[in-house]
C-alpha cells in the first residue's frame, strides 16, 4: 500500500490518519460513496440466496432513506439480488510487464434498473496474455461472457488476447472520445439518485473515483484512474437502452 499511496493525497489520509477533505468538485465524495454501499452479494449464479438478498434489500431501502437528492419518482429496490446482466470493464495498459498502467478489471451487475460495483479485479505488471486470463477468471466467477474494453490503447490486439484467453467471451470494443472524468459523469450522477451502488468495500477503486473532478482532472492515486474508467465502461453499457444510447435521468 506504501508503494501505491506513499506521498500521494489518499495516502496521506489512509497510511498517516490525516482527515483530508474531498478534492474540490470531486463527482464522488467519501459521503456518496459511504451512503451507496450494501453487502456484497454471494456469488451464486447470477444472483444470490434469499438471506443475502434479504439483507442487500434491507440495506439498499436504508441507504435510499439517507439520499437527500433522492427523487420520489425513483422506486426503492425491489426483490432479490438476482442479476439481469453482468458485464466486466476493462481499461488495458497501454505496455505490459512492471512499470506498465494497471489494467483496470472491474465487474459490474444490473439489477431492476439499478446498477451494482461487484468486483475490482484489477491487477498491474502483468503481460497481456496475463491480464487477459484475468478478465476471463473474472467473467468466470460472476457466470457472465460480456466484456467491454478500451480499444484506443491495443484496438485490435485486446480483443485477441481476451479471446484467446476464453473463446466464450463476447468482448465489445469502445473507442474513448471524451475524457475520463467526462465518461464519468452520466454514472456519477446514477449514485447520486439512488440508481448506483456499491456493492461492498473498494478502497483503490474509491480512492480513484474520490480524485475524478467534474469538467475534467484527475488528482487521485496513480497516473490514470485505469480502475475507475473500467467501471464507468461497464456501467455505461449496462446503463443503455435499445438504441445504444445510455439513459440517464435528469433532475
Amino acid at each position: 500500500m506504501e508503494a501505491t499511496y506513499g506521498g500521494t493525497r489518499i495516502g496521506r489520509q489512509e497510511l498517516d490518519g490525516e482527515f483530508l477533505e474531498d478534492a474540490e468538485g470531486a463527482l464522488w465524495t467519501r459521503e456518496l460513496i459511504e451512503r451507496c454501499r450494501i453487502p456484497l452479494p454471494a456469488r451464486e449464479g447470477s444472483g444470490v440466496g434469499a438471506s443475502a438478498a434479504s439483507a442487500a434489500k434491507s440495506s439498499i431501502q436504508s441507504a435510499l432513506s439517507r439520499l437527500d437528492a433522492h427523487p420520489p419518482s425513483i422506486p426503492p429496490f425491489q426483490g432479490g439480488m438476482h442479476f439481469d446482466r453482468i458485464v466486466v470493464g476493462v481499461d488495458p495498459p497501454a505496455g505490459g510487464g512492471e512499470g506498465s498502467d494497471a489494467c483496470g478489471i472491474v465487474a459490474c451487475g444490473s439489477s431492476g434498473g439499478a446498477l451494482y460495483v461487484l468486483e475490482d479485479a484489477t491487477v498491474r505488471g502483468l503481460s497481456p496474455e496475463g491480464w487477459a486470463s484475468r478478465v476471463a477468471a473474472a467473467a468466470a466467477r460472476w457466470n457472465t461472457s460480456q466484456v467491454v474494453a478500451e480499444a484506443n490503447n491495443g484496438g485490435a490486439m485486446v480483443q485477441s488476447v481476451l479471446q484467446a484467453a476464453d473463446l466464450g467471451l463476447f468482448v465489445r470494443l469502445v473507442h474513448a472520445t471524451k475524457g475520463k472524468s467526462a465518461r464519468a459523469e452520466p454514472i456519477a450522477l446514477k449514485f447520486e439518485t439512488g440508481k448506483a451502488w456499491f456493492a461492498g468495500e473498494f478502497p483503490e477503486l474509491e480512492a480513484e473515483l474520490g480524485g475524478m473532478i467534474a469538467g475534467g482532472g484527475y488528482e487521485g492515486p496513480g497516473r490514470s484512474p485505469d480502475r475507475a474508467d473500467a467501471m464507468v465502461w461497464a456501467m455505461t453499457v449496462l446503463s443503455e437502452t435499445r438504441s445504444g444510447v445510455p439513459r440517464v435521468r435528469r433532475l
